[in-house]
């Protein structure tokens, strides 16, 4: 079975990325809910072919700033979906009545209230499959984006 992996373009040329595309999605994962989200956003890295989180690249290679990381042309930063937002618009598409008893009881987290909705109705799949086709889109985008061409192993 042929397997898509990752090429990137760049000036030394062309090289492999040995992680499947379903690998590299959970990066483009982003929960704003959570604390010091934005810290959380993930980087490409040209050079080692790894993921670093904004903390790592401030604290391994003493960035002080997002300009900084840009500048570099080492990393390239990650598009990211907002899985909480998602979470939300796939209620309200699918479900509006679900959101608004959610949005009305408040007393948890929206994504634990989201998870036990998922679990009580066999939703699971459905979500998955939406949450999939998300990550696939903002991946593909964001490859374009940054000249990353696919390949097959």
């Amino acid at each position: 079975m042929m397997e898509h992996i990752l090429f990137i373009s760049g000036m030394e040329g062309r090289f492999s990325i040995n992680m499947k595309i379903k690998d590299i999605l959970p990066y483009f994962r982003f929960y704003s809910d959570e604390p010091e989200s934005d810290e959380t956003i993930n980087w490409f890295c040209r050079i080692d072919n790894k993921f670093y989180s904004y903390k790592d690249l401030i604290n391994l290679y003493n960035y002080t700033t997002e300009e900084q990381i840009v500048e570099s042309g080492i990393f390239v930063k990650l598009s990211k979906v907002d899985i909480i937002l998602e979470k939300k618009r796939f209620l309200e598409d699918r479900y509006p009545n679900v959101l608004k008893k959610i949005q009305r009881r408040s007393c948890e987290s929206f994504d634990i209230e989201f998870n036990r909705f998922l679990d009580h109705n066999n939703k699971y799949n459905e979500w998955y499959e939406y949450e999939q086709e998300l990550l696939n889109t903002k991946f593909n985008n964001w490859r374009k984006d940054n000249c990353i061409i696919l390949g097959l192993q």
